[in-house]
């Protein structure tokens, strides 16, 4: 192991810990902690604890002190050295104590590192976790109406990742790390079953996902919670749902941009990928057209560099399947996925999804412009733009005609003068059962 100096000191580790540090001392019988850190009126405070452990195999480990300390202060420093002298002599502890505080002061004072971009390589995973679904260190929000199946989408993503296996057809993850699933609505038990289940339905063995029970709200368990991120090398936070998450998370006559604002930075120092889930308003619920975003405050929205509704494309049919659509309503690092169309069972134990078209007309209204005319062309067969546009409520002049002309690997135009689609780009990836 490097040995490096805190200040003056030989220190055999020097690292953040959560949003604080923490440093091992004296042949690795010192250990310093500072955590709830907070700049005020020009000096640093913070929580520190001193743990002292001595050599040998098996022998206890001490808890010193812990005080709320102004690091900037030398008369805070010396009356916290001192006390640990009365407790554990033989130890120069003004000397550890003052080194301490000094490079926590100087590591906090200088700020992230620089970086040119522009000319960086690109990432060998194309910067998909889930390729089309979860960006890599960036948050992606899944919302929609109750008991649509968000919730379990959200822990096909972690055993997908934890596994390094396709749960959702056309979903394919790009490496295998930890999960953590922040559960602000149900419990260990629940997850636990459906982690089973959806491990069944693919034929695989259940793997270990990292599970939470919340209950503060995500902003002020941040300080907590990301050394356990760290600890575990976790790679995507999952946070269910996003509103129970935000509750009470700032008081009476905060902006209303202060929650979202809070809940995007915790996310921000977490600095992994996570997935929101999230719900929508009953209005929204009961609307043909996809809702562009969750209930609640736009700034949710705004923050989400992905975003998904999740809605039921149609009433289960006798064999019991759920047929849904996954819209995708915000991207912005490209143009918005096309809809995909999933039938998902539950059954003897097993969750199994499949690929499927969506053929309710009902929700072709939710559907972008040239997805709706492919729909049309599908079930109608080849036909005139006047008729597409007749058929699906589009203006044939700013909308039918453009897309038909501009989504060349989508439409053909015949020798009779017909539009019709490709065809070999609407193939089914999954026979259903």
């Amino acid at each position: 192991m490097t040995v490096e100096r805190v200040g003056t000191v030989a220190a055999d580790t020097f690292a953040p810990l959560g949003l604080g540090w923490g440093a091992v001392l004296c042949d690795r019988t010192v250990q310093f902690t500072v955590r709830r850190l907070r700049h005020d009126g020009g000096v640093l405070r913070g929580y520190v604890d001193v743990e002292f452990k001595a050599q040998g195999r098996g022998t206890p480990r001490e808890r010193l002190a812990g005080e709320l300390l102004n690091l900037s202060s030398g008369r805070d420093r010396s009356g916290f050295a001192n006390r640990l002298a009365e407790r554990k002599t033989g130890i120069e502890w003004r000397n550890l104590v003052d080194a301490f505080c000094v490079q926590v002061e100087a590591r906090e004072a200088s700020g992230p590192a620089l970086v040119w971009v522009g000319n960086l390589p690109d990432p060998i995973d194309g910067g998909w976790l889930i390729e089309n679904l979860i960006e890599r260190n960036q948050t992606t929000g899944i919302h929609g109406d109750g008991a649509v199946g968000k919730s379990w989408v959200a822990l096909a993503v972690a055993v997908s990742l934890t596994t390094g296996y396709e749960i959702i057809p056309g979903y394919r993850p790009t490496q295998r790390l930890n999960v953590l699933y922040c559960d602000y609505e149900t419990d260990q038990d629940t997850l636990n079953a459906r982690v089973r289940m959806i491990a069944a339905g693919a034929g695989i063995d259940p793997p270990d996902v990292g599970y939470l029970r919340m209950e503060m709200p995500f902003a002020d368990s941040v300080e907590w919670l990301l050394p356990r991120v760290q600890e575990h090398s976790v790679g995507l936070v999952i946070v269910d749902s996003v509103e129970a998450a935000m509750a009470g998370s700032v008081g009476n006559g905060a902006p209303s941009n202060e929650g979202p604002s809070r809940m995007n930075r915790a996310l921000r120092q977490l600095g992994v990928s996570a997935l929101l889930v999230d719900h929508i308003s009953a209005e929204q619920a009961q609307q043909k057209e996809a809702a562009r975003k969750a209930y609640g405050n736009i700034f949710k929205r705004n923050w989400q560099r992905v975003s998904f509704q999740l809605k039921q494309s149609r009433e289960p049919g006798a064999d019991g399947l759920k047929h849904l659509a996954l819209l995708n309503v915000k991207r912005n690092n490209g143009r918005e996925f096309d809809p995909v169309g999933l039938a998902w069972e539950i059954d003897d134990g097993r969750c199994r999804w499949w690929r499927e078209e969506i053929d309710d007309p009902e929700l072709e209204g939710a559907l972008p412009t040239h997805a709706r005319i492919a729909a049309y062309l599908k079930r109608e067969g080849p036909s005139q733009p006047s008729a597409i546009a007749e058929g699906t409520g589009l203006s044939v002049a700013t909308q039918v005609r453009p897309t038909l002309s501009r989504r060349t690997d989508l439409f053909v135009r015949l020798p009779s003068g017909l539009w019709d689609v490709v065809r070999a780009t609407y193939r089914e990836d999954d026979e259903l059962p």
